[in-house]
């Protein structure tokens, strides 16, 4: 091979390994699946998905617990940050994590340990989720639709989007309480004791941009993974228009996870 050919090997190949590691910055790349699959000590952890352009779907999915796919023994997830990717997801089994999402579509966290802390999440993505104990969620003036389920504890919701809903959906020996304004540092990253008297409450508040006219469709983001990460399905429809209702599910075996996230939009009859 000449030697001008082998240069512009070289070439490609360095070029190829820099644009991946912007890709998934601090992360696993899993190219069969793509997504960055990522886990993280003391520090912060990162997930970028600014270039190239044809890597614009990737997933960005975060898994803190004692088995995430690089650190061997997670304590906690300080700061998740996602980027200009369509979808990040956040599953916190260990120590207390918080993320700070912007991305295009969805940002998920998962925080269903009662003895662990989700401290905060920020989004700014068309829809945003938070389940979880003792936590905080923040949705930005950008977001059409903004869910948290507060599974115990105290939880705050702030919420600046177009369509935003809020519920307690403890178990019958867990008390819940959603707050609009801030509670007290110690009620959010203390974990309330359990109590005889079960409290659930559900609050949502939708506000469309056009009240008019309003389509009713479903969509449907499924994210399903397994040993090496998660694998997206395209929507069943495009989202047309105001947000009625949520339903979230988790389904867990030995080796499967899955995610769902059903968002049903209605005309407002």
């Amino acid at each position: 091979m000449a030697r001008g050919a082998i240069d512009l090997v070289l070439i490609v190949l360095v070029t190829v390994s820099c644009a991946r590691a912007q890709i998934c910055k601090g992360g696993l790349e899993n190219t069969l699946q793509g997504t960055c699959d990522q886990s993280c000590g003391e520090a912060e952890c990162l997930c970028s998905g600014e270039t190239p352009s044809h890597e614009e779907s990737l997933i960005c999915r975060q898994q803190c617990d004692s088995k995430s796919p690089i650190t061997s023994n997670v304590t906690q997830c300080l700061d998740m940050k996602c980027t200009n990717v369509d979808t990040c997801v956040q599953n916190c089994h260990t120590g207390s994590c918080s993320l700070n999402c912007h991305a295009k579509q969805s940002c998920s966290q998962e925080c269903v340990n009662p003895e662990k802390v989700c401290p905060k999440v920020v989004c700014s993505a068309q829809r945003c989720f938070q389940r979880c104990f003792n936590c905080t969620m923040i949705c930005t003036g950008e977001v059409r639709f903004c869910d948290q389920t507060c599974l115990g504890g105290v939880c705050y919701a702030k919420c600046k989007g177009k369509s935003c809903s809020k519920k307690c959906s403890s178990a019958e020996d867990t008390a819940c309480d959603i707050y609009d304004e801030e509670p007290p540092t110690d009620a959010i990253t203390t974990t309330m004791p359990l109590t005889s008297s079960p409290h659930a409450t559900t609050t949502t508040q939708t506000t469309p941009t056009n009240t008019s006219q309003l389509n009713m469709t479903t969509i449907t983001t499924v994210l399903q993974t397994n040993s090496t990460g998660f694998t997206p399905l395209s929507p069943t429809e495009e989202e047309k228009g105001a947000v009625g209702a949520i339903s979230m599910g988790i389904v867990v075996s030995p080796t499967v996870q899955v995610l769902v996230l059903m968002v049903i939009l209605n005309n407002g009859s």
